[in-house]
């Protein structure tokens, strides 16, 4: 039997909204983000579920709650499923950012296999840190369906490993949106494959 695993980002939150940098400070989902992960909630829960895992923050915690009100399957917290984490920049705006470390900026959204800055992770950190935890997930688990409940740009770099595109090609790919699910399914030998990309089954 196949594993599944489905990404599910957490639902649009006041900093979203605010375009500022959330990394892993705690923000809260709006109500448009609450609704998010209702409409996701009823998607889901045609599939038997047999894990559903999280990331701990507050984002992540209550779109879970949403996406799970109908789903009977154990409920884990998970803080290696935590967003990148980006040191100074977290809580700030994108544009005063984008203003005060152009180059990092510049990096960060372009360039995004030259991001490093001082007290941050870079996105291959990160990509590590999201592909052991979800190895570990499918080893524990084969051959049953796993809800993942994270963040963005964790899924973003997820995705570009299990389609083999390069960490400088990271961001050209579809969006992953607020409440983005997306499907990796493994065979017996562990091996990853998307069949949805961000509510895309073609992309």
């Amino acid at each position: 039997m196949l594993t599944r695993i489905h990404l599910v980002r957490h639902g649009e939150t006041d900093w979203n909204a605010e375009e500022r940098m959330q990394g892993q400070a705690e923000s809260q989902l709006t109500e448009r983000g609450r609704q998010q992960a209702m409409d996701t909630a009823k998607q889901l829960e045609k599939t038997k579920f047999k894990q559903i895992f999280s990331s701990d923050l507050n984002r992540t915690r209550e779109t879970t709650e949403h996406l799970t009100k109908n789903i009977d399957a154990p409920i884990q917290y998970v803080d290696a499923l935590r967003e990148i984490h980006l040191g100074p920049w977290q809580g700030n705006l994108r544009r005063e950012m984008r203003e005060k470390h152009a180059e990092q900026f510049h990096y960060f959204t372009k360039e995004p296999d030259k991001f490093s800055l001082t007290g941050a992770e870079t996105f291959f950190d990160l990509q590590a840190r999201g592909l052991a935890i979800l190895n570990d997930f499918v080893t524990k688990h084969r051959g049953h369906d796993l809800l993942v409940v994270c963040h963005g740009t964790l899924i973003q770099t997820l995705l570009a490993h299990f389609a083999g595109r390069a960490m400088k090609d990271l961001w050209n790919a579809p969006s992953i949106h607020n409440c983005a699910h997306s499907i990796v399914e493994f065979d017996l030998n562990d091996n990853g494959t998307i069949t949805r990309y961000a509510n895309l089954n073609e992309w």
